[in-house]
């Protein structure tokens, strides 16, 4: 098992979740993650295309359909991006 945040190999089992997926504790970062995540995470060039259709006039639904992702998490990463950005 490798890191998904540092990529650091030294990670060791930390209990399980309510569902069965095993967990783990990355010792590098400190963060924790799951055997098989259910969702996938946005990629950082899917999030700058996001935005950049967002600008242009597409709506949430339009933009998850381009991209594959749900429109609940597009609008949340944009609204997230655009908080940082000011």
């Amino acid at each position: 098992m490798v890191c998904r945040w540092c990529g650091s190999r030294k990670v060791a089992k930390n209990g399980k979740k309510s569902d069965g997926r095993q967990t783990y504790l990355c010792k590098e970062c400190g963060r924790r993650m799951v055997e098989r995540p259910k969702y996938k995470r946005m990629r950082e060039e899917d999030l700058k295309m996001a935005v950049k259709m967002k600008d242009e006039g597409m709506s949430y639904s339009a933009i998850a359909r381009v991209l594959g992702y749900g429109a609940t998490t597009i609008r949340t990463h944009i609204q997230k991006k655009t908080l940082k950005m000011r």
